[in-house]
């Protein structure tokens, strides 16, 4: 296994996001699954910043990266609140 530091492991999380968003491919669907099966790992100010990327994105893709885009961002949400 390898190992990373909290910092590197959100700023993946960061990159991969931002790689993401705003595209027309499978790597939506795929990046957003990642974000919600990792959003106990990612730190709160991580999970702030790609809740308000989403809210302020001018292009969220297809209809179909959209909902999986608004569905990430009220997991995300969820998460926060807890």
């Amino acid at each position: 296994m390898v190992e990373i530091s909290n910092y590197t492991f959100n700023m993946l999380v960061i990159s991969s996001f931002r790689y993401a968003l705003g595209r027309m491919t499978y790597i939506v669907g795929e990046t957003a699954d990642f974000l919600s099966s990792y959003k106990s790992e990612i730190n709160v100010e991580t999970l702030r910043l790609i809740i308000r990327e989403i809210e302020e994105a001018k292009n969220l893709g297809m209809k179909m990266d959209e909902e999986d885009w608004l569905r990430l961002r009220d997991i995300l949400k969820q998460e926060i609140s807890k």
